[in-house]
């Protein structure tokens, strides 16, 4: 019987979760139609007689001749070549590259409610064997998305194996990880770099339209021009710029400096805009002195992606000089910090 009353509430947790997900794809569907509807009635041409020529212009429609040209994205491993930079491993698709974007865009958009789950996953990576995750007292959405993504995650095979434990006192998930190298690369920072690879491609069509397909190079590891070893993250060539990610799930603090030292030395072009995004939330003093020991980074947090890719996109299609490559709130703090990273 108990086990039966567990599963009744897994499927309910799972419907919840649904009908949740179904609300805010209504609320996106129809705030979309009003912005079409609205841009319609205000940019609608007007045709407008031409005197004594027996034409008619239309209004708000520049002449044209064939269609508009996209400007081609910028290849990464080119603009690497031409400041010295050679490529001696990069990482090639894989077949679990399909689970690693489903998951990883679920945790991201959800990692509010996820976040003790996750941090119990990657805390047992070290120690192997079941462990429970406490959710007594929890909000509803809370569980529901844990039990989801706990689901997710076994359908994957990215768990071992997975229950949720509920009685009249208690409401527990005991969980095995999995002891895979993938999986546990996913766990450890895997999933962040892969949430914000998919996060750019999807606001960059979005932005540029459709036909628009970014350049992407995921963990490249370099040789530099002083004879040192490197592995970046992300780069990624849209059209005039090269954007770079560095994403760090915790310990950021052991690899900011050496990401001054390769911004500083190798980075630094019109063309390129580097970002450090952290999932630890840090306060605004804290974001400024990490961009100033990175070399003038941008450093965001998880949940600032997606505007700050909407602000650094519409940045970047600006005349260029129009505004700055660097981060204007890091620039200030930059200074006082130079001495320091010239000696790291």
């Amino acid at each position: 019987m108990g086990q039966s009353a567990n599963l009744l509430l897994e499927v309910l947790l799972k419907l919840e979760g649904i009908q949740r997900e179904i609300g805010a794809v209504q609320e996106t569907i129809v705030k979309l139609l009003s912005e079409q509807a609205s841009g319609e009635v205000q940019q609608r041409p007007r045709a407008v007689p031409t005197e004594n020529l027996g034409i008619v212009e239309v209004e708000g429609v520049e002449p044209r001749e064939g269609s508009a040209v996209l400007e081609e994205c910028v290849d990464p491993e080119q603009w690497l070549a031409d400041r010295g930079i050679s490529i001696k491993t990069k990482r090639e698709e894989s077949p679990l590259d399909e689970a690693f974007d489903r998951l990883c865009l679920f945790l991201g958009q959800r990692f509010e409610s996820l976040g003790p789950f996750y941090n119990a996953v990657k805390q047992s990576l070290n120690t192997g064997g079941a462990k429970t995750l406490d959710l007594t007292g929890a909000p509803s959405h809370v569980i529901s998305d844990t039990v989801q993504f706990a689901h997710m995650l076994l359908d994957h095979g990215f768990l071992a194996d997975s229950e949720y434990i509920r009685n009249t006192q208690r409401r527990l998930l005991r969980f095995v990880p999995q002891s895979h190298g993938q999986v546990i690369n996913f766990f450890t920072g895997g999933w962040l770099e892969r949430y914000v690879l998919q996060t750019v491609r999807e606001r960059v069509r979005v932005h540029f339209g459709q036909d628009a397909e970014p350049r992407f190079l995921l963990n490249p590891q370099v040789l530099l021009p002083d004879g040192s070893d490197f592995e970046f993250d992300i780069l990624v060539g849209i059209p005039g710029s090269i954007l770079w990610f560095e994403c760090k799930t915790g310990n950021w603090q052991e690899y900011v400096t050496r990401y001054g030292r390769i911004n500083e030395k190798y980075m630094k072009d019109e063309l390129c805009v580097p970002t450090l995004v952290l999932l630890d939330p840090l306060r605004p003093e804290h974001k400024q002195s990490a961009s100033a020991l990175a070399g003038g980074m941008r450093v965001i947090n998880l949940s600032e992606l997606e505007s700050y890719l909407n602000t650094v996109l519409v940045e970047r299609s600006s005349p260029k000089g129009s505004a700055p490559a660097g981060n204007p709130s890091a620039n200030a703090q930059q200074t006082a910090f130079s001495g320091a990273l010239n000696g790291v």
